[in-house]
């Protein structure tokens, strides 16, 4: 086999590789296919759960691609995507309201989807094909469709969200800020039903409104226009009717951004305006992105019945990013998984990296870019499989060598890569947090040798101090759980991230051998016996598989055993639960002290 190639244009492309989805030329060519995708297409409202750089973003844009406009005859589906960090809500007070909160986010959602559709209609939807798929003599229909969708995102957009506590009969209405007062004066107010509120309609758009003659439901209350969000939703939905579209997906990403206890009330408003936009013949659809123990969509107040979306009723996660991103060395499928994401990113700028096949691809890189097949585990396993990690640290590896001269990565590239990898990881995350990381690692991982690995139950695991170091990337849990045979207790297997322990390994005689072997633990397993497997292999693609076998048989890739075999330690010493329970925060040093250490 002969490889055509040219390292100085790979080493230009990498070492400024875009590890964000947002930043990809074209999303659906750098997606690495797993079984997501596929599921995310069922018609039912959907949660997307995964820590940052798992891959939320880049499924969504796919998602998105999936419901290709060209092909609207077959699909009749419009997908709409809104990034809602970029949405920002008044705190209304010192001390914030979640409902009014929500009902403030809702109110920009609303705006951004009449925006959105009226651009699908309007300028992505060609007339011609949409004329052939509502047959002919429609044109006059589909004409009524762009403008009642083209007015609707005029009236919201320049709208204010106000309050209607005694409905359209009033004469009385409150914006948010008014709302917000009553609230804090215990004033009996429902801020989960749709029918009590409306836009405000701009003063620039109300002659335009009462000129076009809309059938627009709007209401006036003391001479002014409202249009309430119950009309809305009449409207998004006579606006799919009206281009015969079936679904509208709502593809709402970075969930987790919006204030943790105004969250179950968005999910109540945006339930009933899927409810009430819903008719025979067209239905909304929500796909939301979501961090785990970030993510909180119904909650339980006085009455039985819940406010907003139940999971597992509503709503279902039937995509959990995680289970796809760790790695292990003896993981075949993992390593070929993170090879083919390099290819496709690499490839968004390289053709010939493109065209390689995956087989002519492992060569390349383990032949001409790493200075072994071990370089490129290890740098796998630096990043536990998540796939802005991985990315992140291939490019800076490779301005490390590019800044030294070298011809190959090597492990001491690697390890200088993850340094600053590792301190943006640790640089917000609260005093206990730190603390409890840094006793797991010298109590328990350290001195068992462990690699890196200790056990968890799962109430443990959920406690604020343990959640927010997984959910940061600072611990990586495995779908494996190890159940203690004399008590039947399940323990979770994590392992700490490589960047804890990278300046050991940099200091070891042994720095030019794998990170085992520098820190003379080469035999000394991680002591999990008596597993339950929940592998990966389901979720990545099936048209890998012989990919792997090929490089099995040619022998690509050092064969390690996996660390589930190596029971040299007492699995019970590897129990972190009394650590961190009884781990204070650090406690910071007052100003008197400092100054007299300054003295």
């Amino acid at each position: 086999m002969t490889l055509s190639f040219d390292i100085a244009s790979w080493d230009r492309a990498v070492s400024t590789l875009s590890s964000r989805a947002e930043l990809l030329q074209d999303a659906t060519a750098a997606f690495t296919p797993t079984v997501f995708l596929d599921s995310l297409l069922q018609a039912k409202d959907q949660i997307v759960y995964g820590r940052r750089g798992t891959g939320k973003t880049h499924l969504f844009r796919c998602l998105q691609a999936s419901y290709d406009l060209k092909e609207f005859e077959r699909h009749r589906t419009i997908a709409v995507y809104i990034d809602v960090s970029q949405l920002t809500a008044d705190a209304y007070g010192k001390k914030p309201f979640p409902e009014i909160v929500a009902l403030d986010i809702f109110g920009q959602l609303v705006k951004k989807i009449a925006s959105e559709l009226h651009t699908v209609l309007t300028t992505r939807l060609d007339p011609n094909l949409l004329e052939r798929a509502l047959g002919a003599g429609r044109a006059r229909q589909i004409r009524e469709a762009y403008k009642r969708t083209a007015l609707l995102s005029q009236l919201v957009e320049t709208g204010e969200v106000h309050y209607l506590p005694m409905g359209e009969a009033s004469q009385t209405t409150k914006s948010l800020h008014e709302a917000a007062k009553d609230a804090k004066g215990r004033a009996s107010l429902s801020f989960t039903d749709p029918h009590t509120f409306g836009v405000k309609i701009g003063a620039s758009v109300e002659a335009q409104h009462s000129a076009m003659k809309s059938k627009l439901n709007t209401i006036t209350i003391s001479g002014r226009l409202y249009l309430p969000f119950t009309e809305i939703a009449k409207a998004l939905r006579e606006s799919l009717e009206s281009v015969s579209a079936k679904h509208l997906v709502l593809i709402i990403d970075e969930w987790s951004t919006i204030d943790f206890d105004a969250q179950p009330f968005l999910s109540q408003l945006l339930k009933r305006m899927r409810q009430a936009s819903a008719s025979s013949s067209s239905q909304i659809h929500l796909k939301l992105g979501c961090i785990p123990t970030r993510t909180k969509l119904s909650l339980r107040v006085q009455s039985p019945i819940p406010i907003g979306l139940e999971e597992g009723d509503d709503i279902f996660a039937d995509a959990d990013l995680d289970r796809a991103v760790y790695f292990e060395p003896a993981d075949n499928m993992s390593l070929v998984y993170l090879q083919d994401i390099l290819q496709r990113h690499v490839g968004q700028s390289l053709p010939w990296v493109r065209a390689f096949k995956s087989l002519e691809f492992a060569k390349f890189l383990n032949s001409f870019v790493f200075a072994s097949t071990e370089v490129f585990s290890e740098l796998c396993w630096a990043s536990a499989g998540v796939p802005r990690d991985f990315l992140d640290m291939m490019s800076k590896a490779t301005r490390e060598k590019m800044a030294r001269a070298g011809r190959k990565i090597t492990f001491r590239d690697v390890r200088e890569a993850v340094r600053p990898i590792y301190e943006a990881k640790v640089k917000d995350i609260p005093s206990r947090s730190i603390e409890v990381n840094k006793q797991v690692y010298r109590k328990i991982v350290f001195p068992n040798r462990s690699y890196a690995e200790f056990l968890l139950s799962g109430d443990v695991a959920q406690t604020p101090a343990a959640a927010t170091l997984w959910v940061e990337r600072l611990w990586h849990r495995s779908p494996e759980r190890f159940v203690k045979r004399d008590t039947g207790d399940t323990y979770q297997r994590y392992r700490i991230d490589y960047g804890m322990y990278v300046d050991l390994v940099k200091s070891s005689e042994n720095a030019d051998q794998p990170w085992d072997e520098a820190v003379a633990a080469a035999t000394i397993g991680g002591a999990i016996v008596g597993t339950i497997a929940e592998g990966v292999g389901g979720i990545l693609a099936a048209v890998m598989m012989p990919i792997i076998q090929q490089m099995v048989d040619e022998k690509f890739y050092q064969t390690h055993l996996p660390i589930a075999t190596q029971a040299l330690v007492d699995p019970s010493k590897l129990i972190a639960d009394k650590i961190i329970i009884n781990t204070k925060p650090n406690p910071q040093p007052s100003r008197k002290k400092k100054q007299k250490k300054l003295k």
